[in-house]
């Protein structure tokens, strides 16, 4: 059955979570208010779509814990984001201009999960399908309940489905970084196109977006 659920980026949720940034340490307050607006998620890190699945803490083998994962179907095969949530008040760089212990932290993270994900390629996918099929945070806004199915009607586990793997690490404040931080986090992304390095604020630029769209349209 298709369930339609009007999703409202509203400016009280900006508000909210940008308080809670300004409040909290840590990445515990953070993770549980995403887990409460699940839409926020795939916005926050750029992915478009429609029909898109969330859920948290999805338990990739027995060694590791994904804080969100995102699934984008399109016709033919699935796009997989991975997000790791790194503390609010963390840095990026030490006054030494080495990366910080959370941003190494994070980063050894995803590359920990991206070779877990490639020897046990199959296993992970239909563990993937059966978690989502019972925790997606998102049911009422995809276009089918039950097992995920991409746009052609194909199972994430399918082997004809194309995938492209992606992985996130948010961490700290957009303004405890600098222009020269900012360089250096480019120069580290180039080297592996999969993964991206994004600080919360990225979820509330979603979010004011969205207010923006909503305003225009009241006019």
């Amino acid at each position: 059955m298709t369930k339609k659920r009007a999703v409202k980026r509203s400016v009280v949720r900006s508000k909210d979570f940008k308080n809670l940034l300004e409040r909290t340490k840590g990445e515990r307050d953070a993770h549980s208010w995403l887990k409460a607006n699940p839409d926020v998620v795939p916005g926050g890190i750029g992915t478009v779509g429609f029909g898109m699945y969330v859920a948290s803490e999805f338990q990739l083998g027995s060694r590791y814990r994904v804080d969100f994962i995102t699934l984008v179907p399109f016709s033919g095969g699935w796009e997989i984001h991975f997000v790791e949530l790194e503390a609010v008040d963390a840095r990026l760089y030490t006054s030494k201009k080495t990366p910080s212990a959370s941003l190494a932290r994070g980063l050894t993270q995803v590359e920990e999960w991206d070779g877990y994900f490639k020897q046990n390629k199959p296993q992970v996918l239909r563990d993937l399908s059966d978690f989502m099929t019972n925790n997606n945070l998102r049911s009422g806004d995809v276009i089918k309940e039950g097992i995920p199915r991409d746009n052609t009607g194909w199972h994430l586990f399918d082997p004809r489905a194309c995938l492209v793997i992606n992985y996130h690490v948010v961490i700290g404040r957009r303004s405890a970084v600098s222009d020269e931080e900012r360089g250096r986090v480019k120069s580290k992304v180039g080297m592996n196109q999969n993964v991206r390095i994004r600080s919360y604020d990225a979820f509330t630029d979603w979010l004011e977006n969205g207010e923006r769209v909503e305003a225009s349209r009241r006019k």
